[in-house]
């Protein structure tokens, strides 16, 4: 009977990772949508004039770009990390 009670307990932490990482996900995937909109909205695509304030946008770009690839790259391992828990 005690492994019984074990094997139920070991089930619904099993089913609380699994939930917990889809939700993580799932966030992670929202947050990647704005990076998407704001891309496809060509919200950065005016370039300022003066030589600061290009730097300045192209950093900020630069950074976008990485943020997004780094989300991404989360996304797929939380998506193998529920496939292997399932």
């Amino acid at each position: 009977m005690n492994k019984a009670v074990n094997r139920r307990h070991f089930d619904k932490a099993a089913e609380r990772q699994q939930l917990l990482l889809e939700h993580a996900g799932g966030r992670l995937r929202e947050v990647r949508a704005l990076l998407v909109a704001i891309d496809m909205a060509e919200l950065l695509a005016d370039v300022p004039a003066s030589a600061a304030a290009r730097l300045n946008h192209q950093t900020g770009v630069s950074l976008l770009a990485v943020m997004d690839r780094e989300l991404q790259t989360l996304i797929d391992e939380l998506t193998l990390a529920v496939s292997i828990i399932t």
